[in-house]
């Protein structure tokens, strides 16, 4: 009867993960690379939204925060971004955009819409549906800038790793 109970609570617990892992968003690869956040995207009327630093800085942006207005400004080269939560108009380079569903916050992070985010920067994104993934190829073809990559040895093996971060994250 133990070992009965034990099975059965044991069959409980898997389903409850399984069925926590298929809610999960999508898997996001920036130019092959899988890209992982610190809180999961999420699918809000048919849009995919993802962390907005996160996805920002894969892709080699400068972000700041501005937590009074709520809005993110994201600059790589001669590109800006302005965000603000709840907002369905963010402006590219001083021209006002419109998104199907706005940015807003989840679990402490700024979530934006991941098409407009990648295209801002000159991204391509295709999706695929059998796979449920999302694949983003930059316009440059690099995952981060040259002074947050690092190389690595394991085993006489190199490894190349990106790191995004910032004093910010770091702190809090």
């Amino acid at each position: 009867m133990k070992h009965m109970k034990l099975t059965i609570l044991t069959l409980i617990m898997v389903l409850m993960l399984s069925t926590g892992a298929a809610a999960a968003g999508p898997e996001v690869y920036l130019d092959g690379q899988v890209l992982y956040f610190d809180v999961d995207p999420v699918l809000e009327n048919n849009r995919t939204l993802v962390p907005l630093r996160g996805i920002f800085e894969a892709m080699g942006a400068k972000v700041e925060w501005d937590q009074e207005s709520r809005t993110a400004r994201a600059v790589k080269e001669d590109t800006t971004v302005i965000l603000t939560v709840g907002s369905t108009s963010p402006i590219v380079n001083g021209q006002v955009q419109t998104l199907d569903v706005p940015a807003k916050i989840v679990n402490q992070r700024m979530l934006a819409p991941l098409r407009f985010v990648s295209e801002a920067f000159g991204g391509t994104v295709s999706w695929d549906q059998a796979a449920y993934r999302i694949d983003i190829v930059s316009k440059t073809g690099s995952t981060a800038s040259p002074q947050n990559q690092a190389i690595l040895s394991i085993s006489g093996e190199k490894l190349k790793a990106a790191m995004n971060y910032s004093l910010s994250d770091l702190q809090g």
